[in-house]
C-alpha cells in the first residue's frame, strides 16, 4: 500500500520576496530605513537596493507621512540645502546640489521643488532622482510685480505633476491671475482672475503675492499670503476658480503664514511680538464662515528667547505642510514649533535669509552599503 503524498511546504513567509518587499514597503520614511534592511543578508540587500523598489517606496509613502529632511535656504549669497535630521537619518548637505541657474525658489511639495528661472520659465527639480523640467511662464503676468507658484505630484507617474502660477495681472495690477501647467498634457490651462484688496495705508507698493511664505495646500486650495494688503489669496484645484479671504484688519500688518489648523482646516499663524496666534477659519451651521482664535502661544518661554532683546524677536521663515511644523526666525537661531503638540527644536543659525523652503520628502539613501555610496555613509554614522 502506497504512502499517501504529501502536500509540497509552503516558502516560509520571509523566503517569498512579494511577501518581503510588502514588509519592507512598511518601513519608516527615514533615510537610514532601507539601508539599515539590505545590512540583514545578501537577499534583503537585493531587495532594498532594487530601483523599482526605491520608486515603490518613495511613492508609498510620499502622500503619507515624508520626513521633513530639512530646508532650502535662499541667502544673499546662495541657496544651500540645510538638513535638520539627527544621525544616522542626516541626509549629506552636498546631496541636494541646487542645478545651474536653478533660479529663485517659489515652493516645495511631494519631493519636487519649483524655480522662477527668470522673468518667462520656470524649473520643476526632484532633487531625490536629479530629474528636471522646463517649462515657459504664459503670457499674461505683470513681470514687475512678484510671482507665487505651487507644484503638485500627480499619482500618475514619479515625474507628473501640475503647476499653478499666480501674481498680478499684466493688464489689471490690481487683480490677481492664476494658471495651471500639467506635465501629462504640456499645455498651461486658462487665465483666471479676481480683485485683489486695497494695499495697506502705509504701504507704497500695490498688494501682491508675498516672497516671503510659499503656497500651502489644504482641502484641495492653494493658499498664498498677500504683501502690501491684509488678505490671503485662494486658489480652488477643483473649480479652477481665485478668490480673497481678507484677515482680522488688527492683524494685517504683522508678519503671518498660512497654516493647517485644527482638523486640517484652513488657518494662518501670526507673530505680533514674542506672543504667536494660531487663527482658524471657521464656517458655522449656516455656512457662514469667520475667523477663530483657536490658541496663543508663548514664544519667549517657549523658545527660550528674551523678550527684552529686540534682535531675539521672531518671525515666521517657512511652513512644512505634511509635518505641520512652522519654522521661526530669531538672531539666535531658527526652531521648529510643531502646531499640535507645541513641541520645539532650535536647528541651526544664519544671520540673514531671503527665503526658507521646509523640505518633505522620501530620501531613499544608496542601499547597497557594500558599494560605499550615502547608505553606507548614513550608518557609518549612526
Amino acid at each position: 500500500m502506497s504512502s499517501p503524498r504529501r502536500r509540497p511546504l509552503s516558502p516560509a513567509p520571509l523566503d517569498d520576496d512579494d511577501l518581503l518587499s510588502e514588509i519592507l514597503l512598511r518601513l519608516p520614511a527615514l533615510p537610514s530605513s532601507l539601508p539599515r534592511a539590505s545590512a540583514v543578508c545578501r537577499r534583503w540587500r537585493r531587495l532594498a537596493s532594487d530601483p523599482r523598489f526605491c520608486r515603490r517606496f518613495r511613492a508609498h509613502h510620499r502622500r503619507r507621512n515624508p520626513p521633513l529632511l530639512g530646508c532650502f535656504v535662499q541667502d544673499i549669497d546662495s541657496i544651500h540645502f540645510q538638513p535638520i535630521l539627527e544621525a544616522p537619518n542626516r541626509v549629506p548637505q552636498a546631496r541636494f546640489a541646487f542645478p545651474i541657474h536653478a533660479g529663485d525658489p517659489l515652493g516645495c511639495r511631494h519631493g519636487l521643488v519649483l524655480f522662477l528661472r527668470n522673468a518667462d520659465q520656470l524649473l520643476v527639480w526632484d532633487p531625490i532622482t536629479g530629474d528636471q523640467h522646463r517649462l515657459d511662464v504664459p503670457p499674461g503676468f505683470d513681470e514687475d510685480d512678484s510671482v507665487g507658484g505651487a507644484v503638485l505630484r500627480s499619482a500618475a507617474g514619479h515625474f507628473q505633476f501640475q503647476v499653478v502660477l499666480v501674481g498680478n495681472s499684466e493688464i489689471e495690477p490690481t487683480r490677481a491671475v492664476a494658471c495651471v501647467y500639467s506635465s501629462a498634457t504640456g499645455e498651461w490651462g486658462d487665465l483666471v482672475s479676481t480683485p485683489l484688496p486695497p494695499k495697506a495705508s502705509m504701504s507704497y507698493r500695490s498688494t501682491s503675492i508675498s516672497m516671503n511664505h510659499p503656497c500651502v495646500l489644504i482641502e484641495g486650495s492653494c493658499y498664498w499670503s498677500l504683501a502690501h494688503g491684509p488678505g490671503i489669496l485662494a486658489f480652488d484645484l477643483d473649480s479652477q476658480s481665485l478668490s480673497v479671504i481678507h484677515l482680522p484688519v488688527d492683524l494685517a500688518h504683522y508678519d503671518f503664514s498660512v497654516v493647517r489648523a485644527e482638523g486640517g482646516r484652513l488657518g494662518f499663524f501670526v507673530v505680533p511680538g514674542f506672543s504667536a496666534q494660531l487663527w482658524k477659519w471657521n464656517r458655522d451651521c449656516d455656512g457662514a464662515a469667520s475667523w477663530v482664535l483657536e490658541r496663543s502661544i508663548e514664544l519667549d518661554k517657549l523658545l527660550t528667547l528674551n523678550p527684552d532683546d529686540e534682535r531675539e524677536r521672531p518671525t515666521v521663515a517657512g511652513f512644512a505642510e505634511e509635518s505641520n511644523v512652522v519654522l521661526l526666525w530669531s538672531f539666535v537661531g531658527v526652531f521648529t514649533l510643531q502646531l499640535q503638540s507645541l513641541h520645539s527644536r532650535k536647528l541651526f543659525r544664519v544671520k540673514r535669509w531671503f527665503c526658507c523652503l521646509p523640505f518633505e520628502g522620501v530620501y531613499t539613501a544608496d542601499a547597497d552599503i557594500g558599494a560605499g555610496g550615502d547608505g553606507a555613509k548614513l550608518l557609518h554614522n549612526t
